[in-house]
């Protein structure tokens, strides 16, 4: 448990800063056509006919989930989401002080409930020990047919997780004794065997994504303005589709529905395309 703990202290540390620099207009714009793009499909029909929805936000964060559900989707959201960090945790009352967010460790959250949806933003990379744990932990808390949509940062390429482990040793944002991120290959693995269908991956973590969506990371890259962004978002969704987005981004956006019960329409799931070499 002491990575857990690391990680809970690392946070606590970077809060303020994490809160202030991820609020600027750029950002916010980036995160709307990502988002938009990403719920394009795999959502809306699970939704449809519903009038609320539960949605429950592992490692919340600020509480971005609910406001993604909320502004994308007409229905009543009802939230839920916790943080390990106390100062995380403070930022997101901040923001709303009605919303419902508590501190909890996720490695031993427990609830009686079943959700609707399950969203989970940058989230595991930061314990990697744990992440099939986690991702088990969800399925087992969605109700059959329920989705659970992970944002991830990924790499799938050797020059890249080089790279990555490079920025992840010097940047003070991250805690390289305990962060590591994953493989496409390696996600989706863990992803088939806990009986999840891929049923929407988009690779949008290209130039848009390393220009803006972490300016605390990269500060010298937050430059522009939001048509800049939308400007270079829309060069990106060239690519975030196909085989060259795949192999260069550095982030997979995923949206995976639960195995219903009996149904052997969910028995064909998604397998990665098999590569030469597994880094």
């Amino acid at each position: 448990m002491h990575k857990l703990e690391r990680q809970r202290d690392h946070f606590n540390n970077i809060a303020q800063e994490y809160f202030r620099t991820r609020r600027g207009e750029k950002q916010k714009r980036l995160h709307d056509l990502l988002y938009k793009e990403l719920f394009r499909g795999g959502v809306k029909d699970y939704i449809q006919g519903k009038k609320k929805i539960t949605v429950l936000e592992p490692m919340c964060g600020f509480g971005e989930g609910k406001y993604i559900l909320e502004n994308l989707f007409n229905v009543e959201v009802e939230y839920e989401g916790f943080d390990y960090s106390e100062e995380i945790i403070k930022c997101a009352k901040q923001l709303n002080p009605k919303i419902n967010v508590y501190v909890q460790n996720v490695i031993s959250f427990k609830s009686d409930k079943k959700y609707d949806i399950i969203i989970l933003i940058g989230g595991l990379h930061h314990i990697p020990d744990y992440a099939n744990q986690i991702i088990k932990k969800c399925v087992f808390l969605l109700k059959s047919g329920g989705i659970f949509i992970n944002i991830e940062p990924t790499y799938n390429n050797y020059i890249y997780k080089k790279i990555c482990e490079y920025i992840y040793i010097k940047n003070p944002v991250f805690d390289e004794k305990t962060e590591r991120r994953f493989s496409l290959k390696e996600l989706n693995t863990m992803y088939i065997k806990n009986n999840m269908k891929i049923v929407r991956q988009i690779y949008p973590g290209l130039l848009a994504y390393l220009l803006w969506y972490n300016p605390d990371v990269f500060p010298a890259l937050n430059k522009g303005n939001v048509g800049i962004v939308e400007k270079v978002f829309h060069l990106d969704k060239a690519f975030m589709y196909n085989f060259i987005g795949k192999k260069m981004s550095v982030a997979t956006f995923t949206i995976l529905k639960k195995k219903t019960n009996n149904s052997e329409q969910e028995q064909n799931y998604y397998v990665p395309v098999r590569e030469k070499r597994v880094y």
